[in-house]
């Protein structure tokens, strides 16, 4: 059971929203796709709108925008378990990713940022202080009763990455070559071995 801060209006009702599945959208079904070493993170979900208009119901809509604004103005820090925050910023810049295209019977190199910047829906539940968060996450509540549930998925094995001492620094060459294996195997840093899923979410009304 997650309570919700009522300082932070959009971010909470947004959180809510998407738990009670509102207009079809919700946490239901969605995966914990990251456990690391204070925190484990859901997935969020990739559209924000199933309806013929492609509008969005869920609160903040298709932009982070509100969210951000929030966020500038928390004074809340990351500082002990049990909090739950929305994934808001990038923690770090995405590579630049290069694409050949036919354009006016030439072939041009675009640029483009490579994957998809956060919309607002992943959210992490705090195992312990991470004030690295602080910078990218709106805080929007926390946990008031389950933490057992939190510490049994943080338990849960994940693929480590590679940052021991004989592993690291080949690692880190082949990123700075360009090797494609070494963007598929980050990708998979510190996702569980076996599936944790939101098997049903809702809202409590008090």
């Amino acid at each position: 059971v997650v309570e919700l801060f009522d300082d932070v209006e959009t971010g909470a009702q947004r959180f809510a929203d998407l738990a009670e599945e509102k207009e079809g959208v919700g946490y239901r079904l969605s995966k914990f796709d990251g456990i690391f070493s204070t925190y484990i993170r859901n997935e969020g979900v990739k559209s924000l709108s199933y309806s013929a208009t492609g509008a969005s119901m869920i609160a903040g809509g298709d932009s982070v925008q509100a969210l951000e604004d929030e966020l500038a103005a928390s004074s809340r820090r990351h500082d002990q378990a049990g909090l739950v925050s929305l994934v808001v910023k990038e923690g770090k810049e995405r590579p630049i990713k290069e694409r050949l295209v036919a354009m006016g019977g030439k072939l041009v190199t675009l640029k483009e940022q490579a994957g998809e910047a956060p919309n607002g829906t992943s959210f992490v539940i705090t195992t312990g202080p991470t004030p690295d968060l602080d910078r990218t996450n709106l805080i929007v509540g926390r946990v008031v009763q389950g933490a057992a549930v939190v510490q049994a998925i943080a338990a849960q094995p994940y693929a480590k990455p590679r940052d021991s001492y004989y592993d690291k620094p080949f690692f880190e060459y082949g990123k700075f070559l360009g090797d494609k294996r070494t963007i598929v195997a980050e990708k998979r840093f510190n996702r569980p071995l076996k599936r944790v899923l939101v098997a049903s979410a809702g809202v409590l009304q008090q």
